[in-house]
């Protein structure tokens, strides 16, 4: 049942991965998500 608690684009990134680990990759996912977007208004404030 794991898997109803992912969107498409982290199913296709992780198609196969323990229980133990869902939790650490929908952290990981959303701390990457959170990291582009200050890079991209960082970037944008710069110009």
């Amino acid at each position: 049942m794991a898997n109803a608690y992912y969107d498409n684009d982290t199913r296709e990134k992780y198609k196969v991965f323990p229980e133990r680990d869902v939790l650490n990759i929908t952290v990981l996912t959303k701390m990457e998500g959170t990291a582009n977007t200050f890079l991209f208004y960082h970037i944008a404030n710069i110009h």
